[in-house]
Order: C-alpha cells, then sequence, then structure tokens
C-alpha cells in the first residue's frame, strides 16, 4: 500500500470527523438555546404562527423551525464556526452549510445513521 495513499484517506476522514463532531455540538447548543427561549418566544410564535397560517397556509411548527434556524445561524456567527471549511471553497457556502445542518437539532443524527427495518 502506498503511504501517501493512506495519509490522504487518514486526512480526509479526520476532516469528517471534525466537520461531524463541529456540527453535533453546534446542534446541541442551538437546540439548548432554542428550548431555553422557547418559553419566553412561544407566544410570539404562535401569534406569527396564526398569521402565517391563515395567509400562507404554513403548516403547524413552520414559525418555530425558522425560530430554530435563527438561533442556529446566531450560535454559528457567535463563534465563526464553518464545519465544512475543507470541502467547499468559499467560506460563506461552509457557513451556510453548518447552519442547515446544525439547524437539524437532535435529528441531525436520525437523518444522516441509517435506519433499521
Amino acid at each position: 500500500m502506498n503511504p501517501d495513499w493512506v495519509a490522504g484517506l487518514a486526512e480526509v476522514f479526520g476532516s469528517v470527523a471534525k466537520a461531524v463532531a463541529l456540527v453535533t455540538f453546534m446542534s446541541f447548543v442551538g437546540e439548548r438555546l432554542v428550548e431555553l427561549l422557547q418559553p419566553v418566544v412561544k407566544p410570539l410564535t404562535r401569534w406569527l404562527q396564526s398569521l402565517a397560517g391563515k395567509a400562507l397556509g404554513a403548516e403547524d411548527g413552520w414559525i418555530t423551525m425558522l425560530f430554530a434556524l435563527l438561533v442556529q445561524g446566531l450560535v454559528v456567527a457567535a463563534t465563526g464556526a464553518n464545519a465544512f471549511a475543507p470541502f467547499v471553497a468559499r467560506p460563506w457556502t461552509g457557513v451556510v452549510l453548518t447552519i442547515l445542518a446544525g439547524a437539524g437539532g437532535s435529528n441531525f443524527w436520525h437523518d444522516i445513521w441509517p435506519k433499521r427495518e
């Protein structure tokens, strides 16, 4: 086996592991902040949901999902996290992907882990 090939493969796996660990941590922090702020913003999200539901036909939970995305965006912006830096050339693309991946909260692992049938 060529040692350069093995070193390259180890570097790729290391980068992927770091990205997954960072997104997992960001998901945890973002989800905890959403849960912490939920009692404060729940009346506002209910009101916005009733407006959005009437005007746009939006499903229940849509506004809460946007709130979670906003909180995750603030967490990533505050930390400057970019889990996709080794994979994407443009920094803002990696930041946006980090926000989207982390906004899933605890569902992040359920999305990437194979389901048992």
